[in-house]
Formats: C-alpha cells, structure tokens, sequence
C-alpha cells in the first residue's frame, strides 16, 4: 500500500491519476517538502519539480530535504500580488497531532488568515520580501508543468489568479479553499477547461480538464 504525505490522501489520487507518467510539477507553499506534501510521492517517482516556499526558517529543510533530488529545484520567495516588503506571520508551532514537523504549516502574510488561525498555534512576526509568481518562476529551469499544488495560507486565490494555466501547461491542480475561495477557484480555472472535480473537501479541491 503507498504511503501518503498529505493532510488527506490527496498525493494518492494524484498519483493513481499519472500513473506511471513522469512529468515536471510546480508546488506553491511547499513547506518542508514532505508535511502534507501533495507533491513527495511524485518526486520520488523520478519527477522534475520546482519548490516555493516562503519561510526561511522552513525552507532550509526544503532544501536539505530534496538535495539529492537532481532533477528537483528549490526557491525561497513569499509570493504576492506585487513586489513588496510585509509582515511575515511565522508559524512557529502548530497543533496539530498528525503533523510530525509543526512549524511553519499556517504562516501567512494575509493578516485575515492569520486571525482566522492565529489560535491554533504558536506565532511570531518579522518582515518579508515578497514578488510575483512570474518573477519567481524566473529562477525556475522550468516553464512548463503538469501538476500545480498551491497552498499558500490566505494567498491562493491571487496567486492563481497570476498563472495562465494554459500557458503553463497544467493538466491537473490542487488548490487549498478552507471553504472561502471555492466558488472563486471554480470560476477562474474553468475558463482554462478545468472543469473535472476528482476530489473535494473542506480543505482542498482537485481538478482536472
């Protein structure tokens, strides 16, 4: 039986989805690379990949983590509508039982999500330098991808709202909702064909064209 390392089984049914394809993917609020990861198992598959992740403290691990993984790219950038300086709100613990590396999992820069959560944890604050999305994925040796995964506290809907999927080449995509941004994740990617739901719950969404 897989192993899964996501929050609920998702990497499974993105993985049964690809089956023995090897593909290039793009995971947006990577974390450490493996806590809820919806992208590990592909990885491990042989996959190429490009990993974002804001926090410095976690991003460390996301690059000790993945470097052996020569086909695997890693970058440290906050991502946001533009390119600012802003309050970082470091997730420090977080209480939660199934995670077994808590840091980091609910860092924000969007001051609603972080009141939304601020009770599940532990937090402190410093200041970020934040870009585009495009201007990260200048960095990338990348510039198309298969798979999507965004999880980015708060940031989703206008991070997605950056990408042309087209473009970008997306066949398959996992979005965090927290059952906000839903009905606004359904609208936008369904100008691009996305209009397959192959798994929904009060968290995440996955869609396909």
């Amino acid at each position: 039986m897989t192993k899964s390392f996501s929050q609920y089984g998702e990497d499974i049914i993105i993985n049964e989805y690809f089956g023995d394809r090897i593909g290039c993917l793009l995971d947006l609020g990577a974390n450490d690379g493996i806590t809820f990861s919806n992208s590990k198992l592909l990885l491990d598959k042989g996959w190429s990949g490009v990993l974002i992740e804001a926090s410095p403290v976690t991003f460390k691990k996301l690059k000790q983590n993945y470097q052996n993984y020569e086909k695997v790219f890693c970058i440290e950038q906050c991502l946001s509508d533009v390119k600012k300086r802003t309050k970082f709100f470091h997730n420090i613990y977080h209480n939660n039982p199934n995670a077994k590396d808590n840091s980091d999992l609910l860092s924000t820069i969007d001051e609603e999500s972080y009141q939304r959560t601020s009770g599940w944890g532990t937090f402190s604050s410093f200041e970020i330098e934040c870009d585009t999305l495009e201007n990260a994925l200048k960095l990338s040796p990348y510039t198309k991808f298969d798979f999507v995964s965004i999880d980015i506290e708060g940031m989703d809907l206008q991070i997605l709202h950056q990408m042309d999927l087209t473009k970008l080449g997306i066949e398959l995509m996992v979005v965090e909702h927290n059952n906000t941004i839903k009905k606004e994740i359904l609208e936008y990617c369904s100008d691009y064909g996305f209009n397959k739901i192959i798994f929904q719950n009060d968290v995440n969404i996955i869609l396909h064209k």
